[in-house]
């Protein structure tokens, strides 16, 4: 995770409710947590594929919803994951569902620049219209910004509420 999005993540935690009930989603603690942004989380759960540093459960991909059920969080988070997952439509589609009505969905990818990055693989870019007309469907964009130090290779942050 680079400062960029550490950044723009303490930028936005005003407008998340404090006592939250937080999910993140690819937590595995790389080059940085988001985790620090919900100081004041109620409850702060990380779910990666695999264990590491700052893992809470192991859970298989597509198995999120299984696992939690729907709207049982008031915040899910999802950083610099998407581009990894061999599904992004599903597991974009489960981030939602796992919010509450109200709710709040964080996510962050690389921008179409952006380098490639294997951990273990590196499958997408997603494009904002992505974002806006199918993976966030179902919500309200509250925020979209590209930050990082050039354009060419920026990461697109997101926060959005789930509808009523």
């Amino acid at each position: 995770m680079t400062p960029y999005i550490q950044a723009w993540l303490a930028s936005i935690a005003a407008k998340i409710p404090q006592n939250a009930r937080v999910l993140e989603v690819g937590s595995r603690n790389v080059n940085g947590s988001p985790r620090i942004a919900f100081k004041t989380a109620r409850e702060y759960i990380g779910v990666d594929v695999a264990t590491g540093t700052d893992v809470d459960f192991v859970v298989p991909d597509g198995g999120l919803v299984v696992r939690f059920g729907e709207s049982s969080f008031d915040v899910v988070v999802c950083c610099e994951v998407l581009e990894h997952s061999e599904n992004p439509l599903r597991l974009a589609a489960d981030l939602v569902a796992l919010t509450k009505p109200r709710g709040f969905v964080i996510v962050t990818s690389p921008s179409n620049g952006f380098p490639e990055h294997r951990f273990p693989r590196d499958y997408w870019r997603i494009m904002p219209d992505a974002y806006d007309y199918i993976l966030l469907r179902g919500c309200i964009i509250i925020s979209r910004e590209l930050v990082g130090p050039q354009p060419s290779s920026a990461t697109w942050c997101y926060l959005a509420q789930r509808n009523a």
